[in-house]
């Protein structure tokens, strides 16, 4: 990380995935040696004054954290003030009851955060549910790079030109609707005027 300047390594990298929990597997059990594993990996992490971001998913992903909360909880057995969370709005729509609330609970333990459609889409194609947590509060809460996580083109796809060109267009798309967005969450939490998203 050091040779290339990065400054955050973030995603499931407690575990292998997709997980689900077997027959007769403890996830307690399996938890904790998640926790010794990441308290072991975590020290090169601190070495090269890196942020290790566990990733909170969705139950259909992996069962070991599913909710800020039980991300809050991981990263307290860690015990290591590098030790933070990765929260991605596409999870966070399936498994918390309040996106805002769920931001605000991270506070000081959030070192990464994902935007993404509710099916994983960018902004341009369906509405995005960020007016749910938008409020000068969250605002202070997200700090760093927010970038968007879709997965809206097959694979293949990306590696034709016109596919990328139409890929480069969706995400400066993707910027200034999140620009907009969060310029709003500085002004005034009742505003009803939201960015729209493009359906054309």
């Amino acid at each position: 990380m050091k040779s290339i300047d990065g400054t955050i390594m973030a995603g499931i990298n407690y575990s292998s995935w997709p997980r689900k929990l077997f027959p007769g597997e403890d996830k307690e059990v399996l938890t904790e040696r998640a926790v010794q594993g990441v308290k072991e990996a975590i020290k090169a992490a601190e070495d090269c004054d890196v942020l290790f971001c566990v990733e909170v998913v969705n139950r259909f992903e992996h069962f070991m954290m599913n909710t800020a909360a039980e991300g809050i909880a991981f990263c307290k057995q860690v015990d290591s003030p590098n030790c933070k969370l990765l929260l991605d709005t596409f999870h966070m729509n399936i498994e918390e009851d309040s996106l805002r609330d769920a931001i605000l609970q991270s506070k000081g333990w959030l070192g990464h955060f994902h935007l993404g459609e509710q099916i994983a889409a960018l902004p341009e194609r369906v509405e995005f549910p960020g007016r749910r947590f938008s409020v000068p509060c969250v605002r202070s809460t997200i700090r760093g790079q927010l970038p968007w996580s879709p997965f809206s083109f097959p694979a293949e796809q990306l590696v034709e030109t016109c596919r990328f060109t139409e890929t480069c267009s969706a995400a400066r798309t993707a910027m200034r609707w999140s620009n907009a967005l969060f310029s709003l969450c500085g002004q005034n939490k009742r505003r009803s005027t939201w960015p729209k998203a493009n359906r054309e």
